[in-house]
């Protein structure tokens, strides 16, 4: 069923003009970076615990469960064990739980699920009420999402909620892949026992609803997300509700669905809201000055805009608003942040400008209004090294500059410049 989509960086010269706002920051390494892949995150007593399956960060020895106070990476205790893996958390009570795959002492924890509570582990949750029984083991899916004062506990074979005594089953759902809160009501993406076999359902408390969503094909929900008073809803979809999905993001209302329009193509991953910003991580190919890239989109409710010149190698599969800035994790490995709010509209589109031939071995050749041709231009390569800045010529002999993407630049009264192209020597 629903795997983490498999993401690649790439870039693809084209010869239309920018069609995007961007965020001019680079993405940074946060720290001296994590050997392995990050998986989930989330914000614990003013800090950002990052999980997944890692035994390095910033040079620290870690067991797949780290902190960043914004400066430092920092142990979480003794870790979730060698050869565990960390894949859901979620604050409740206080207290930060993580499902997985958790060891403590080489000993496997009873169901996966522990707390930290900000000094210690504890892994023997104690169960005075209810249902005794926490199922089967929680390696493979296990979102969590707190509602109605509940901390709820997806898993295969039975939904689960706890309130730090007692724990209740929500039946009929079972193998639930995403959890969210959306009109006051808990929705679940996962497998109804005789309704369907895989779709996006409301609980009423007292029955599970098919909200007309997904209907049939190789389709997956990656995530959902309430904004603006709407549910998202992305992964792989053509459709929802019988309305054609053009970019695999759609919204729902509560009533009908609408397509998102995204000016890329690709599959998203993850979605967070932060400072009433919604952003979505994917490997959506977006055109940005005449190049495709992936990364993190923003949408402040009116536009989207592209956040990065550089991207994430690997591509992004999780992302959450920390300190004022946007953390993403790659795919492969490592953990990113930028500062969402600087930038944004400091390039501009200016449909005049040329630069040929694209890609270009030797030189390439410029065409600029007059208004510009008494301005510097730059370049910079696709890691925002500068790699070139002169007064304006027609032409640039690029001849020692390594195969790549590069962009060039021009200063103006109301904001940057710029075009992309692609030095090719082969």
């Amino acid at each position: 069923m629903k795997k983490l989509p498999i993401l690649s960086l790439c870039l693809i010269l084209i010869s239309t003009t920018y069609s995007i706002r961007l965020n001019a920051q680079s993405w940074t390494q946060v720290g001296s970076g994590i050997n392995g892949k990050v998986l989930c995150m989330a914000e614990y007593n003013g800090e950002l615990y990052i999980g997944g399956h890692f035994t390095i960060a910033g040079g620290l020895v870690v067991s797949n469960i780290v902190r960043w106070n914004g400066t430092d990476y920092f142990t979480v205790g003794a870790g979730v064990g060698d050869g565990g893996v960390v894949n859901s958390m979620c604050v409740y009570n206080g207290e930060l739980y993580v499902v997985g795959e958790l060891y403590f002492g080489g000993v496997p924890v009873p169901k996966d699920i522990a707390k930290w509570d900000g000094a210690n582990w504890i892994s023997n949750l104690t169960i005075t009420n209810g249902n005794t029984n926490w199922g089967g083991q929680w390696a493979v899916c296990n979102p969590l999402v707190v509602f109605n004062n509940k901390l709820i506990i997806g898993q295969a074979g039975v939904l689960l909620a706890w309130d730090g005594i007692t724990l209740d089953t929500i039946p009929s759902l079972y193998n639930c892949f995403q959890l969210g809160v959306f009109n006051s009501n808990l929705h679940a993406v996962g497998e109804v026992y005789g309704v369907n076999d895989y779709n996006l359902m409301k609980w009423d408390g007292i029955n599970w609803t098919d909200i007309q969503g997904l209907t049939t094909g190789n389709v997956s929900i990656e995530d959902i997300q309430e904004y603006n008073n709407e549910l998202y809803v992305t992964g792989t979809f053509a459709s929802m509700g019988g309305i054609a999905i053009t970019h695999n993001i759609a919204k729902w209302n509560g009533s009908t669905w609408s397509n998102v329009v995204l000016p890329s193509q690709g599959e998203g991953s993850s979605m967070c809201v932060y400072n009433n910003v919604l952003y979505l991580a994917g490997n959506q190919s977006v055109l940005v000055n005449n190049v495709y890239c992936q990364g993190v989109l923003r949408f402040d409710g009116s536009n989207w805009s592209y956040l990065g010149i550089n991207g994430i190698s690997g591509g992004a599969h999780t992302v959450i608003g920390y300190n004022n800035n946007i953390y993403a994790a790659g795919e492969y490995q490592n953990l990113y942040w930028i500062n969402p709010n600087v930038g944004v509209n400091d390039f501009i589109p200016e449909s005049n400008i040329a630069v040929y031939p694209n890609p270009s071995s030797n030189t390439i050749y410029l065409q600029l209004p007059e208004k510009y041709q008494e301005s510097n231009i730059s370049i910079y390569s696709s890691t925002g090294k500068l790699v070139y800045t002169e007064k304006y010529s027609n032409q640039v002999d690029v001849s020692n500059f390594a195969s790549g993407v590069y962009f060039l630049t021009i200063p103006t009264e109301s904001g940057t410049l710029r075009k992309g192209f692609v030095v090719d020597k082969k």
